[in-house]
């Protein structure tokens, strides 16, 4: 079902840009971008949603400071999603107030939504339905096309674009909850509890964790979106899009394994690994396959309208590889419950980062430094992770 969601998400290039001129698809996709630095915590809050009631079956007795506490990560990132698109010149230049107001709107109320869906997901997946999160993501791509084509063909713009993107999020909320009803399923917060401690302890923890990993890999395509031009915004963006066959390779597997390395011995632990790197080595091949065909593939994807940028490819194709085995590393800690003690490791790799990409600023450009920075904060945490997973493999690599 991932491979078919991912389809569908390909075909809105092609559509998109049909109707669309460059620059106004890369200012749609900026949107994206935006509205998707909340979606990458999608699997993390999920995942902390589902262990805290994973003994209960339901979510009856769903810690209610937890919810204070996603209501919190909400508002920031609906403060720092409105930030960054107000305050971008390129997205803005030949838009009214009146209409970025209206995309304001459109982003936050789709936010707001998108929260509510994951915990209508989490309810589903706590109760043995495990298959609707993919069949309404499908769900939301295909009205999203539908409602797209309908709209660009009376009004070709960014504004019919977002709006469809909009509505067909609506849809999905509309009936992921109708769906909850239907399995006579509800949502309620127990009061809070001493477990309520280490369950907030653990939740920023990951939170942390995921924020500065979202930001390593996301500062490439903030500054293009800053510094760049359309045509520049455009590719990275699709060729982004082309490299998350990696992810969708390697998260159903490790998500399979999850369940044996949580509560299994060493020789899960050694399963898993195995699993791992198998895995990985079967997604760069796959990545050096759309290295070297991707001239051809965005000849024949786009029509032509986008063309190869070789340094941007080039970073890309590096960092995407180091992040799948960054990704296989922070599951393991994450199935040992060992993301309180990651907290120091990626404030280091983050310190040491943010020292090397200076240095690479200095001599070199602002877009260099960047990438380094998302190249060396993947390969810091790697380290890390390995030396604190080595320190602790007596008391907490074998015990689970």
């Amino acid at each position: 079902m991932s491979f078919f969601i991912a389809g569908t998400k390909l075909l809105r290039v092609p559509i998109l840009l049909y109707f669309l001129s460059v620059g106004e698809y890369s200012n749609f996709v900026y949107y994206l971008f935006v509205f998707g630095l909340f979606i990458a915590f999608e699997q993390m809050i999920s995942n902390i949603i589902i262990n805290a009631v994973s003994n209960e079956k339901d979510l009856s007795k769903l810690p209610k400071v937890l919810k204070k506490q996603l209501n919190k990560t909400l508002f920031f990132f609906q403060f720092l999603s409105t930030l960054l698109l107000v305050t971008n010149v390129n997205f803005l230049y030949g838009y009214s107030i009146y209409l970025i107001l209206v995309f304001v709107f459109f982003l936050n109320i789709s936010l707001w939504m998108y929260l509510k869906f994951i915990f209508f997901i989490s309810a589903l997946e706590v109760n043995g339905y495990t298959i609707q999160n993919r069949l309404f993501k499908f769900t939301a791509e295909l009205l999203f096309l539908l409602i797209s084509v309908i709209l660009l063909s009376f009004s070709a713009n960014v504004l019919s674009v977002i709006a469809s993107f909009t509505f067909a999020n609506i849809l999905i909320y509309l009936t992921s909850k109708k769906t909850l009803s239907n399995y006579k399923i509800s949502i309620t917060h127990r009061k809070s509890s001493l477990v309520d401690d280490s369950l907030i302890k653990n939740y920023w923890s990951q939170l942390f964790i995921q924020g500065v990993t979202v930001l390593a890999r996301s500062m490439p395509m903030l500054f293009i979106a800053y510094i760049g031009n359309a045509e520049q915004i455009a590719f990275y963006f699709v060729a982004a899009q082309l490299y998350q066959i990696g992810p969708l390779i390697l998260f159903p597997v490790l998500t399979a394994q999850y369940p044996s390395l949580r509560f299994g011995g060493l020789s899960n632990n050694l399963v898993f690994i195995r699993v791992s790197i198998f895995t990985i080595l079967v997604i760069s091949i796959c990545y050096l396959a759309l290295f070297y065909n991707m001239s051809w593939i965005l000849d024949i994807w786009t029509s032509g309208k986008l063309f190869l940028d070789h340094k941007l490819l080039v970073y890309l194709n590096i960092v995407s590889i180091i992040a799948a085995i960054h990704i296989a590393f922070k599951y393991f800690t994450t199935a040992k419950d060992m993301s309180y003690s990651l907290v120091k490791c990626y404030s280091y790799s983050v310190l040491v980062s943010l020292l090397l990409a200076s240095f690479i600023i200095s001599k070199y450009s602002i877009l260099d430094g960047v990438f380094i920075y998302s190249i060396s904060f993947e390969i810091f945490a790697i380290i890390y992770i390995f030396i604190n997973l080595w320190q602790n493999k007596y008391s907490k690599f074998d015990s689970k």
